[in-house]
């Protein structure tokens, strides 16, 4: 069984995220906070949002956004 839909993301290793950390993504004037579940170990400087996180920032067809990250330590 997988992870049910919501407010989830991967995250790439070498910007230092821990499993379990909420992390506040913004894209224009819109921001969510998402737990971090997953590496995104395939790629370095990324993040990938579960599409219910994605659609609070943007339509899912619009694929890639350059997004601002913030966590609190």
């Amino acid at each position: 069984m997988g992870v049910p839909d919501g407010l989830y993301a991967a995250i790439s290793p070498d910007l230092g995220f821990l499993r379990g950390k909420p992390v506040k993504i913004c894209y224009a004037a819109s921001c969510v906070v998402v737990s971090v579940i997953d590496c995104l170990c395939s790629r370095m400087g990324g993040v990938d949002l579960y599409g219910d996180a994605f659609v609070k920032l943007a339509p899912l067809p619009t694929g890639k956004l350059k997004v601002i990250i913030s966590w609190q330590p």
